[in-house]
């Protein structure tokens, strides 16, 4: 947890978000570049909400946290998962005494961050049920192809191979004995 100076020093930015994800076992954060998202193993783009102002024109705009980690979570790949850092059950501690001193601009963005020890945990549990749900959801669309009949051998094939990308591990094929 931050020290109680830098929590004062976070209450005009409250509340924050990032986004984290699972990828071949490493926990990333999702981060920002000057025009596009990328992840990383020890970044993290911390969306912070209040009043904004912009260097170019000077308007004044509103930004929200929330509503922000959740648009960007959303338009990447889908497998992100939303966490309040200041939250005790978040799997990864964020450096903000360094985001607060930060002068760069992609490091006024994205702070550094460390898994905890049970963050990997989190995420991997968080992950299975994002896979799940997936699995849920085209198994459900199997049923109804199923039953509707008509292009059912494309359909099927289309839902296969969406499977297939989603789950590839149930498709490896063991090597058998060899003639």
């Amino acid at each position: 947890m931050p020290s109680p100076e830098t929590l004062e020093k976070l209450q005009s930015y409250l509340p924050l978000r990032i986004v984290l994800c699972l990828r071949e076992g490493k926990a990333l954060g999702l981060t920002e570049h000057s025009f596009s998202l990328g992840t990383t193993e020890n970044r993290v783009r911390l969306w912070w909400s209040g009043k904004a102002i912009d260097n170019l024109f000077g308007a004044e705009h509103q930004l929200d946290a929330i509503k922000t980690a959740a648009a960007n979570a959303k338009t990447w790949r889908g497998d992100e998962f939303i966490f309040d850092p200041l939250d005790p059950n978040c799997p990864v501690e964020v450096d903000f005494e360094g985001w607060l001193a930060a002068q760069g601009k992609f490091d006024k963005r994205n702070a550094f961050f460390r898994l905890k020890p049970f963050g990997e945990y989190v995420l991997r549990a968080m992950k299975a049920e994002f896979l799940v749900d997936q699995q849920k959801g085209l198994l459900e669309n199997f049923s109804q192809t199923l039953e509707e009949g008509a292009d059912r051998q494309a359909k099927l094939k289309a839902l296969l191979l969406q499977f297939r990308d989603l789950c590839p591990e149930a498709f490896e094929v063991a090597d058998g004995p060899e003639d």
